[in-house]
């Protein structure tokens, strides 16, 4: 007998709600309060381990358990045949009769539960025989008055009055607690990314040509199943290691992201893994076992449908993409059957194993007879890729003509997943080895920029070419820096003489790397390269100019590198990459403004062509320009945002990166616990210079709000071999540690860099922060310490910094106090608190108050009146009460519309308002 799947564990995860609902109904049936309850949910979801939680919750009751099988569904009363009580005797052929039945039925389950309470269990209850169903339903009806609980488990259930409960899929962390309980895993380190990539979903002709599994899952099924794109993308992306079992990172996201929240998957996963998978020996597994309990149950269910639905199923299972008109053309009534059996929900497969269940039970010259009738279906140019798509699979290769027509038409195609897929296909259609290893390679970028990188190496793998370009810009976001140089260099020396544009591209990215591993001696081997290049006459402009003026960074150079970096600048286009140099470009030259606008405008090319892979670098510039103009919520709201859509595409060194860069911005806020949690979703042992960099600034900054200078100085100068962007924006603070464990001169080089570098930006608050450094380096009290305090509050902006100019209003306080000046200090160290009760920074705040006791304030500071929002807050809180739209708000502010609606959300909660008219009539 068939039953379906249910994961067998002693502890069933992310089921408490049910699991207390059950335990209600069944106290309220021993009291004499029966009631109905229906669980509904996909096949392998937990629906039968929950009745069978119900049977282990209720020893004292008699239980009836009723099963839905496959070939049953239309012989009436077959499952009344299986109630020793309830036999139909002469089929009832009237109402009347089947009235008589029914009371029959119900009379007997009433008197068994005079002695006893009674549990009805009725599982698939979509495969009972409408008759048997009736007279359940008709006993479901009446339990409420007699010590009865009827539970109906299926993807539907009959029309009954009663609590239903719809099982959603597990969260991932949960899914990781499931792996740990079949021995698989311990702790997933990091958090599920849920939405990012599913936005960019791209309903269409995929799932032949290799988006099977996972990716059909997030919109993007279609017509490419048999070329292998599995793997995991967006909605499922975990980051971390599973310790203690030997499972490491990337095989964890798999099995996760496989297995799509459903319990039976996860179960199949975990059972089906070899030894060698275990240890990370063997690549992961690219979809659910074919023997499967989850996959059989579909399979069952497929089988037991008749020829018309399976046919119209395998046209869906072909193109997802279809409109609900084409739906109804190819058999939108007999999907409904489909539907019934739980292969559909919502016109979509419930699983992406439904799908390729259909797809692989389908003999090849069905799929080939209907990837032609779909062909013949999508006309007009707007199906075009889609179409020859269809053409291709169901024609032999090679074939050149229809390869160049695919290959043409993926060009005009702006999502890069879908431009992966087709160039692939074209590449196998392609007969000449040349141009075939082309396509893949350029089939690998598409992918890489889609957010597959799995996909994209296996591409380059197959390319024949080497793809070294490629190769170390996935290492670049992927793996380490320094194979990352490596690859890039190699890459530049290869197209020298056939691509100077890529060379230029590939020491661009070259010298990125190099500024993320903290080695900056190895820049000189870009520059031999570059002049190499200039000699030969292949010049870029916008290239060379980064080349040049990065390498006047990191001489400390700011002034002749102040140009070159101004013509990267304004010399962005509408290039998501070219964009993102211009705002890497900005930052350095400190114009926020426009580097904002710059990265804001990268953000929404990359997302509206489907680019995501470029986005974790974006966010992360995104994050570093928002430090500096003050905005830390907006900035931690990047930061998060890059690390979902990192973790998805499997970019784990920016995944670091953001990971480090949210420590700090806690410890920034003096919140200990969240910088410490943040420092332990980094891998353990990791040796990349920027998170390391950026946890040991956290720690400092931790240090120097407990007063502990000397252990911040001792941190802060670990940081030598940091990024220059790190090393420049933490200047400030080593300065401070330094000036505190009375160790000035241990900050002089790192003062005296960043003084140029402000002095060479313009900007204003970068300016303030060198005057406050000069300040502290200065001797305590003296004339030209005061000097420099002074200038520094006159350049802080006033339209903004609130979170630094209290900083130097505390600093220059406690320096008044310690010089014996207290009279003097008290005005700042009251301003400092204000500042920072503006910015909502209680800790800093505290500190301003215990210096103002030290300095003779006789109690505690009020709360100052109106400042339950932070600064930034109330700028925006003024606009919209003004009536300015979001839009508006994030344009005049330099912030991004999500950012804008996450503040927002903020002002009304802590406002009590819930529009717009209550905020102006409040403020």
């Amino acid at each position: 007998m068939f039953v379906a799947p249910a994961v067998q564990i002693p502890v069933l995860r992310g089921r408490a709600g049910e699991q207390a609902v059950i335990g209600h109904l069944l106290r309220r049936a021993a009291e004499g309060h029966g009631g109905v309850l229906l669980i509904e949910g996909d096949p392998g979801s937990g629906r039968s381990a929950l009745l069978a939680h119900a049977v282990r919750q209720a020893p004292g009751f008699t239980r009836m358990h009723v099963l839905g099988l496959p070939g049953e569904g239309d012989l009436p009363y077959a499952a009344l045949h299986r109630m020793p009580f309830a036999q139909p005797g002469r089929r009832p052929r009237t109402a009347e009769q089947r009235l008589r039945l029914c009371t029959r039925v119900l009379d007997a389950v009433v008197a068994r539960s005079r002695e006893r309470p009674v549990l009805c269990l009725v599982d698939d209850a979509e495969r009972v025989d409408p008759p048997s169903l009736e007279v359940l339903a008709f006993l479901a009806r009446r339990a409420g008055e007699h010590r009865i609980a009827v539970l109906f488990a299926g993807t539907t259930g009959p029309p009954v009055d009663g609590t239903a409960l719809r099982l959603a899929p597990l969260d991932p962390t949960t899914a990781a607690d499931v792996l740990a309980d079949h021995g698989v895993g311990g702790v997933l380190a990091g958090h599920g990314v849920g939405g990012v990539l599913a936005g960019h979903g791209v309903g269409g002709v995929l799932a032949d040509h290799g988006v099977g599994g996972v990716l059909a899952g997030h919109g993007v099924g279609g017509v490419l199943a048999d070329h292998g794109v599995g793997g995991v993308l967006a909605g499922h992306g975990v980051g971390g290691v599973l310790a203690g079992h030997g499972v490491g990172g990337l095989l964890a996201e798999t099995l996760v992201g496989l297995a799509g929240g459903n319990p039976a998957a996860l179960h199949d996963l975990a059972r089906s893994l070899t030894p060698g998978q275990r240890r990370g020996a063997e690549p992961p597994p690219t979809g659910l076992p074919a023997d499967g309990a989850l996959r059989r149950a579909y399979r069952i269910r497929l089988r037991s449908l008749p020829p018309t639905t399976r046919r119209a199923l395998l046209l869906l299972a072909l193109d997802d993409g279809l409109d609900p008109a084409a739906l109804a053309r190819l058999g939108g009534g007999a999907l409904a059957a489909a539907e019934r059996c739980g292969l559909l929900r919502d016109a979509g497969f419930t699983h992406p194993a439904a799908r390729e269940v259909v797809r692989d039970d389908a003999t090849l010259a069905e799929r080939q007879r209907a990837h032609r009738v779909l062909a013949r279906l999508l006309t007009g140019d707007a199906h075009r890729l889609r179409r020859l798509l269809h053409l291709a699979a169901a024609t032999p290769p090679p074939d050149a003509r229809l390869a160049g027509e695919i290959e043409r038409a993926a060009g005009s195609v702006v999502d890069c997943r879908v431009g992966s897929v087709a160039l692939e296909r074209a590449a196998e259609l392609t007969p000449d080895a040349g141009p075939a290893s082309a396509r893949r390679v350029a089939a690998a970028r598409y992918a890489w920029l889609g957010g597959d990188p799995a996909r994209a190496r296996r591409l380059l793998a197959r390319s024949g070419a080497t793809g070294s370009l490629l190769a170390g810009e996935i290492a670049l976001r992927g793996g380490t820096a320094g194979a990352a140089f490596e690859l890039l260099l190699a890459a530049a020396d290869e197209l020298t003489a056939t691509r100077p544009d890529l060379a230029w591209r590939a020491l661009v990215l070259a010298g990125e790397a190099v500024c993320l591993d903290g080695n900056h001696g190895r820049y000189a081997q870009v520059l031999r390269r570059a002049a190499v290049l200039r000699r030969r006459g292949a010049l870029d402009p916008l290239r060379s100019a980064q080349v040049a003026g990065l390498a006047a960074v990191l001489r400390g150079d700011h002034e002749r590198a102040r140009p070159a970096l101004r013509s990267v600048l304004d010399a962005a286009t509408s290039d998501p990459e070219e964009l993102t140099s211009a705002a890497t470009a900005g930052l350095l030259l400190g114009d926020d403004a426009a580097a904002h606008r710059t990265l804001e405008r990268a953000a929404e090319l990359a997302r509206s062509s489907g680019a995501v892979a470029l986005l974790p670098r974006v966010l992360e510039l995104r994050t570093f320009v928002e430090y500096w103009m003050g905005s830390y919520e907006a900035a931690a709201a990047s930061a998060r945002e890059g690390l979902e859509v990192a973790r998805a595409c499997g970019q784990h060194a920016a995944a670091g990166n953001l990971v480090g860069l949210l420590a700090l911005l806690a410890a920034l806020r003096g919140d200990a616990p969240e910088c410490m949690r943040w420092m332990r979703e980094l891998r353990s042992g990791s040796h990349a210079s920027r998170p390391r960099a950026l946890v040991q600034w956290a720690l400092a900054v931790l240090d120097l709000v407990a007063g502990r200078s000397a252990d911040a100085l001792r941190r802060l100068v670990t940081m030598a071999d940091a990024t220059v962007l790190i090393q420049m924006t933490a200047a400030p603070y080593l300065v401070e540690a330094a000036a505190g464990a009375g160790d000035p001169a241990a900050a002089d080089a790192a003062a005296a860099v960043f003084d140029r570098w402000a002095a060479a930006t313009g900007d204003p608050t970068r300016r303030a922060l060198a005057a406050r450094c000069r300040a502290l380096l200065a001797p305590r009290g003296s004339e030209a310490a005061l000097a420099e305090f002074e200038q520094a509050l006159r350049l802080h902006p006033a339209d903004g910094g609130d979170f630094e100019r209290a900083r130097t209003e505390l600093l220059l306080g406690r320096d008044l106090r310690r010089a014996r000046h207290p009279r003097d200090a008290r005005p700042h160290l009251h301003r400092a608190a204000e500042g920072f009760a503006l910015v909502d920074m209680p800790v800093w705040a505290a500190q301003a108050t215990t210096e103002l006791r030290a300095a003779g304030e006789a109690c505690d500071l009020p709360a100052p009146p109106g400042l339950s929002l932070t600064a930034q807050q109330q700028r925006i809180a003024q606009l919209v009460a003004g009536g300015a739209t979001n839009r508006e708000v994030a344009a005049q502010l330099f912030l991004s519309t999500r950012t804008v609606d996450h503040h927002l959300r903020n002002i009304f909660s802590r406002l009590g308002v819930r529009s717009r008219t209550e905020l102006a009539r409040t403020l």
